[in-house]
């Protein structure tokens, strides 16, 4: 839900915000919380409050850390602001900034066209290959980029799939909603898929492409699967034959100047992201680039500990407003800079400096994540696999209301707690927390591709309502699953 409240929810907000931050700070003291804690607990209940109501736009909200934090004694400004300027925001400002290079030059078009145009006509092997097409260009884009992009080709072969038949327009509502859940599902394979993914970055350092992929790829593998499956066989039951025209008529053409720069910059730093840390294979381990260039003298040796994900990114989107484009200026221009989206990028400050916030006073028990790790250690006590079932599907059914980078934002300094105080891995809960803000499948108001495919007015409620529950569920354990295979 992250297009903005409802008018009577917004003003609700706007006063229920504060209220609950007065209410926290005026309050007796809480049992086992510091009154950091306990101050920190009440700047992140009015900060939720604003977040989930849309009082004003989540990108201003999410300021109030800025302000509040040093008022109330919590931590310094310059700490707080350095919160604002983790290396995981440039991550995705510079991926972001690439992904608006290669749209301007129609190379995420051509893209998406090649996959189409491997399945043919046939509809189960065109909605298998649409499915990939739209959930792996989703690794790179943003799930709303994405279902933007796909979108009108979307509506075209719903337009002329069969003669206006039933089984035809149940086709086209595959297609359209297919569209919404696969650029989620594609998402979570990559770091820079979602923004919750990056919080999850930022708040636990040092996790490459490599490490994540590890889990996020199987993840990917089997939600596309068992969409394909929910969708042919159950909620929308695809025929095995059914007119459809050619996904693209004639031979493609030749790649522009522009297209080919772009695509080189684009796997230049999809390479560099892959290859920064070492990778093992079985008996034999590669070395990143940056550990093997400073043994080669080309670049100092604390430059290998330095250079980030994030550094790449970055560099790729100075380079590409450097190059030269084919029509006059250059492959990345101003305007793309005011494309950016700076309130997401002040969303994910704001969880960093939340996350900072909730350790303090460093090392004491009353900090607020040690307080919320002790107030849900009855859940600790219970098997893994029921701990980790147990989070994704509260995640999962809790995100068809609320906005997922607010979940992530929000949830993820929580399982990291949790984690810390049981001396557990804090990437098991973290992956399956995040992961899980994204399996919101089932409500036109779960996520903004949900809203927009639904918007179309041809595909049924009730339809989608079934294809979600479905997708809801199985998502969340198969996050479960896989994260706890991958990590234990």
């Amino acid at each position: 839900m992250e297009e903005g409240s409802h008018p009577t929810v917004a003003r609700v907000g706007l006063l229920l915000g504060p209220l609950a931050c007065a209410a926290l700070l005026l309050m007796g003291p809480i049992e086992g919380l510091h009154p950091v804690g306990q101050r920190t607990l009440a700047v992140t209940a009015w900060l939720a409050v604003w977040w989930f109501t849309e009082p004003i736009p989540s990108g201003l909200a999410s300021l109030l850390p800025l302000a509040m934090f040093p008022a109330l004694g919590i931590m310094g400004a310059d700490a707080v602001a350095r919160g604002y300027q983790r290396d995981p925001i440039f991550l995705f400002l510079g991926g972001f900034l690439v992904a608006l290079a290669a749209e301007h030059c129609g190379l995420h078009r051509r893209m998406a066209q090649a996959v189409l145009r491997t399945f043919g006509t046939s509809p189960r092997k065109l909605l298998f290959g649409y499915l990939a097409a739209v959930s792996f260009i989703s690794w790179w884009f943003s799930n709303t980029a994405t279902t933007l992009l796909f979108l009108p080709s979307a509506r075209a072969i719903a337009d002329h799939a069969g003669a206006g038949t039933d089984a035809s327009r149940r086709f086209g509502s595959a297609i359209l909603l297919g569209t919404a859940l696969a650029s989620s599902i594609g998402g979570m394979a990559s770091p820079i898929g979602t923004v919750p993914n990056t919080i999850l970055v930022g708040q636990i350092g040092g996790i490459g492409f490599s490490e994540w992929m590890r889990v996020g790829i199987p993840v990917w593998l089997i939600l596309i699967a068992v969409l394909w499956v929910v969708m042919t066989f159950v909620s929308v039951r695809i025929p095995k034959d059914l007119p459809i025209p050619a996904a693209d008529a004639g031979e493609p053409s030749p790649l522009s100047r522009d297209e080919k720069r772009v695509a080189a910059v684009f796997l230049a730093m999809v390479s560099l992201w892959f290859f920064r840390e070492g990778l093992d294979v079985g008996a034999f381990r590669m070395r990143g680039w940056g550990d093997a260039l400073a043994e080669m003298g080309w670049l100092p040796k604390e430059a290998a500990s330095m250079v980030k994900d994030g550094t790449v990114a970055v560099a790729a989107a100075v380079l590409l407003a450097v190059l030269p484009s084919q029509n006059g200026g250059k492959l990345l221009t101003r305007d793309h800079m005011k494309a950016a989206p700076w309130d997401v990028l002040v969303l994910l400050g704001s969880s960093f400096a939340l996350a900072d916030a909730f350790e303090l006073p460093k090392n004491d028990p009353g900090s607020l994540s040690s307080w919320i790790a002790a107030s849900l250690r009855g859940l600790t006590e219970q098997p893994l696999a029921v701990q980790l079932a147990t989070m994704a599907l509260v995640v999962t059914f809790f995100g068809e209301f609320a906005s997922n980078i607010a979940c992530a934002a929000l949830l993820v300094p929580i399982g990291i707690a949790i984690a810390k105080s049981t001396a557990a891995d804090p990437l098991v809960y973290g992956f399956t927390i995040t992961l899980a803000t994204s399996c919101s499948f089932m409500l036109p108001v779960g996520t903004p591709p949900n809203a927009l495919v639904y918007a179309t007015g041809r595909i049924p409620l009730r339809m989608m309502l079934l294809n979600g529950v479905i997708m809801d569920v199985v998502g969340a354990l198969v996050v479960a699953g896989v994260v706890g295979w991958v990590r234990t």
